[in-house]
């Protein structure tokens, strides 16, 4: 399956020493080098950080253009796989739009690993996101976030009579089946794409221990900050694994 990596060169380490030894057997890749200008950093939402994040949204449209009525992946570089990921993949895909790995246990979504189908609706989804992009220091998954779970006003006084928790997963729900600003239809990935925010839904600092399921496919070092720590909760992460591995 084809798949699109946007990298900097901060995070060229993430790349050439985790993601690709882990994911070269199972996908055709498509790597793009974005630039850091002077004075601008990869690290989250520092100084450039929505500069960066401008090029990845620029470089998922060319995906999809390249791939239309087709579907590819989109990642990150500072992920790192354990098995084959096709099959589970399509595990929660019933001809979705998109696929979105979970980013919380709320139920955000992740802008750095999906599955996408080339289309109309994808390709506006990803403009209005880049046009969003550096507005009030948002960056691609803040708005992502903001375009797919905007409330529509007729459903508003349904919402006014709900628990913030049951409007909120209502709320998902007609986002999920068209009911957005694109009309697409999208979905999350299982599980077994993980990362600390489903567990925790806080940050991750090194030398912090935590369970990691089993059966765990890919891991995305998303909820730390900094490349030594993204490298430190790889590790942990694969030790982890390879510890516990047919336990």
């Amino acid at each position: 399956m084809k798949t699109y990596v946007f990298y900097t060169p901060s995070y060229e380490v993430l790349l050439k020493e985790w993601f690709l030894p882990s994911a070269n057997n199972y996908f055709d890749l498509a790597i793009r080098k974005g630039d850091e200008p002077s004075g601008t950093s990869a690290d989250y939402k520092l100084h450039g950080w929505t500069e960066i994040t401008k090029q990845k949204t620029e470089f998922i449209i060319e995906a999809i253009r390249d791939n239309w009525g087709k579907l590819f992946v989109f990642s990150d570089p500072d992920i790192l796989f354990f098995q084959d990921p096709k099959k589970a993949l399509f595990k929660n895909y019933v001809n979705q739009d998109i696929l979105f790995q979970r980013n919380s246990a709320g139920g955000a979504l992740c802008s750095g690993f999906f599955l996408c189908k080339g289309s109309h609706k994808t390709l506006r989804l990803w403009k209005l996101i880049s046009k969003l992009v550096g507005r009030h220091n948002r960056d691609d998954q803040d708005a992502l976030n903001c375009l797919l779970f905007n409330k529509y006003a007729y459903v508003d006084n349904i919402l006014n009579s709900l628990s913030w928790y049951r409007g909120r997963a209502f709320m998902v729900g007609l986002s999920e089946i068209g009911m957005n600003i694109c009309g697409l239809r999208w979905g999350y990935l299982t599980l077994e794409f993980a990362n600390f925010g489903t567990l925790r839904m806080r940050e991750w600092f090194p030398g912090e221990s935590f369970p990691v399921q089993k059966g765990t496919i890919m891991f995305h070092a998303n909820w730390t900050t900094g490349l030594n720590n993204k490298i430190a909760l790889l590790k942990f992460v694969k030790d982890y694994v390879e510890k516990n591995r047919g336990i």
